[in-house]
């Protein structure tokens, strides 16, 4: 699978959006269908004018414009289903994001900078970005643009007594990474770092690099009841944090300021922003199974409620999950592939079963989607860093399931 994949990279294509117009056709079929009926209708009075001889000039004056105000009662009526199956239409098959088109080209690309480690890794918009370690020891925050062979170190200035423990990129394709202090630990003679929680701080860096804001989250975590979970962090259009911390999301503001704690009805596992602004979540709930959840507000405040998918069960984590060019949400797990998730039809379609994956998910480092609608997985082979782009979009011609 790899070999073909490789194969199939000797150039680079890219493909417009889609619109499906099944449903618009449909509509202005329906109108058509009415419009006879009104020439029909026409006709019969006639007729019936012409028989009865009771025709004069009030009946001749009046008589077109009550047609006309009726003849626009039934384009209206006509219109409004027309605009319903428009609406059934973007249900089936979103529109493309309007700042995002859906690309089919496959990449592979070695990494041609210095040798790292990583330890963090996020992607967003046409960014990457990671944070890990040089050869000598030396912390540092790459980023680079999609498809580019080596990351550039930002200026930033990294705390000694904190590490990056989790990054989350926007739509802008900002990235947003969490400091959390550390403590050193002598562990059988290997130096580890033993997280605190005395120091919490998230900076966002901008696609130059270049800091862009800072905001000190020390006091939410002075209680011990808030801990983020694993891969649980994600920012809104508002620029708002979500940390899972066990069956709440802990909402922060940009400033660091705590805006609320969210109860979940499992073990919170994944956090992620869909296409339309939502936070998402997958949580786990105590029969074993995976669901796939949605902050809403009700009486009582915001909750993580379900969103009636149950996600198909993997020997794995889902990894990632971020807005799709084409859909509401992409998921990623290293067992089960892609997925792609419909927020108004509520639908989950597989987009890419394991078989179909050009690196195998055990050798994945790092995973995350880009804009356009790609998976991004980072991996090693023959001691390099190499860069996989998986097109994960529907692409041109394909419909809905």
């Amino acid at each position: 699978m790899k070999a073909d994949f490789i194969k199939k990279v000797g150039f680079i294509k890219k493909t417009g959006s889609i619109v499906k117009k099944e449903a618009i056709m449909k509509a202005g079929f329906l109108m058509k269908r009415r419009w006879g009926t009104v020439l029909q209708m026409i006709l019969l009075l006639l007729v019936m004018t012409a028989c009865s001889g009771k025709q004069n000039q009030e009946t001749e004056s009046t008589w077109p414009e009550s047609m006309e105000n009726y003849e626009v009662e039934i384009s209206d009526t006509s219109g409004a289903q027309a605009g319903e199956g428009e609406e059934a239409a973007r249900q089936e098959t979103p529109e493309p994001d309007p700042g995002f088109t859906v690309s089919d080209a496959e990449a592979v690309i070695p990494y041609e900078g210095g040798d790292f480690r990583k330890s963090v890794f996020c992607t967003g918009a046409d960014m990457l970005y990671l944070y890990g370690t040089k050869p000598d020891e030396t912390p540092f925050l790459g980023y680079m643009r999609q498809e580019d062979t080596q990351f550039q170190e930002a200026s930033l200035e990294m705390p000694e007594d904190m590490r990056a423990a989790y990054m989350t990129a926007d739509r802008s394709g900002n990235c947003h990474i969490m400091w959390i202090s550390v403590e050193a630990a002598d562990v059988n003679g290997v130096t580890q770092y033993r997280r605190t929680f005395e120091k919490v701080r998230i900076t966002e860096v901008d696609r130059n690099g270049e800091l862009k804001a800072d905001a000190d989250l020390s006091e939410v975590f002075r209680t011990e009841e808030i801990r983020p979970a694993y891969t649980c962090f994600a920012v809104d259009r508002e620029g708002s944090y979500y940390l899972a911390s066990r069956q709440e999301i802990i909402k922060c503001s940009g400033e660091g300021e705590l805006q609320g704690r969210i109860p979940c009805d499992g073990i919170l596992q994944a956090l992620g922003c869909g296409r339309s602004g939502d936070i998402y979540c997958i949580y786990a709930t105590d029969d074993g199974r995976e669901l796939l959840g949605r902050v809403e507000q009700g009486e009582e405040g915001f909750r993580a409620v379900s969103c009636g998918v149950v996600l198909p069960s993997a020997d794995a984590l889902y990894l990632d999950m971020a807005a799709g060019a084409d859909a509401e949400l992409l998921l990623y797990n290293k067992a089960g592939g892609v997925y792609a998730y419909d927020g108004s039809a509520g639908a989950l379609e597989q987009r890419i079963v394991p078989e179909e994956m050009p690196v195998s998910g055990m050798k994945a480092e790092a995973c995350g989607f880009l804009g356009d609608g790609r998976l991004c997985l980072l991996t090693r082979e023959n001691n390099t860093s190499v860069f996989y782009y998986v097109p994960a979009g529907r692409k041109s011609g394909e419909g809905g399931k």
